[in-house]
């Protein structure tokens, strides 16, 4: 059921919001890699559109995800972690009381760990041990005052694989529900927070210290969203 992912991807945003001046509840979206109805959404009853925080995190656009809150994004940094499931009322519980912390810490391990591993050479042996170490310092981030600022769904359905051309419900996959949080928290706590969590997991005297470090840093340095199908 859960569902938290990192590296963002936006295949199919486009066709997503090009389509938001209809308000039927079914909206065709599909893209060369994946087929996808939007079959509803937060408000689709009464006419109200997806807000424009959650087109910015599916056009891969991390500032304007700040900027569509009216959140200074110099001063605070912004979080989106994302859940999905067949019933909304369980998904909306288990994720808006789930430890906000525990789930932003693992989406900041997760990331930096892709990252490390993409970036860094050496042996397997060695790219682990550094992986190993971001893991460890993503982890150990205190996430001080972390807020919520807001929450959106959209329920979806896949077209089944093989299926050319969707014409009866057996040619989906059954509808899931994606539930969208977005946090934030001050950008200098956090940054002092970080820049601590590395001093005590990375010596100074280890090789490429100072590399691991700038690529934690940079990893992290932007809002970090969710790849959606939407």
């Amino acid at each position: 059921m859960k569902k938290i992912a990192l590296s963002l991807s936006a295949i199919i945003a486009a066709a997503l919001f090009a389509s938001c001046g209809s308000t039927k509840n079914t909206v065709q979206i599909s893209s060369q890699n994946v087929k996808i109805e939007r079959v509803d959404w937060q408000g689709a009853s009464t006419g109200s559109m997806p807000p424009a925080w959650l087109e910015a995190v599916t056009s891969g656009d991390r500032d304007a995800v700040a900027k569509s809150l009216n959140v200074d994004s110099k001063e605070n940094k912004v979080f989106v972690i994302s859940n999905s499931g067949s019933n909304l009322d369980f998904l909306k519980a288990w994720t808006d009381n789930v430890d906000a912390v525990s789930e932003v810490s693992g989406s900041m391990s997760r990331v930096v760990g892709q990252s490390v591993r993409a970036n860094m050479g050496g042996t397997p042996e060695e790219i682990q041990k550094n992986v190993d170490q971001a893991v460890t310092v993503a982890s150990s981030v205190e996430l001080i005052g972390l807020e919520k600022r807001a929450s959106y769904w959209v329920k979806t359905r896949r077209v089944k694989t093989g299926v050319k051309e969707a014409k009866t419900d057996a040619d989906y996959e059954p509808a899931v529900y994606n539930y969208y949080v977005v946090y934030t928290m001050s950008n200098e706590v956090f940054q002092k927070s970080l820049e601590s969590a590395m001093d005590r997991g990375i010596s100074e005297n280890t090789e490429n210290a100072s590399v691991l470090k700038q690529i934690i840093t940079a990893s992290l340095a932007k809002a970090l969203v969710p790849d959606v199908e939407l």
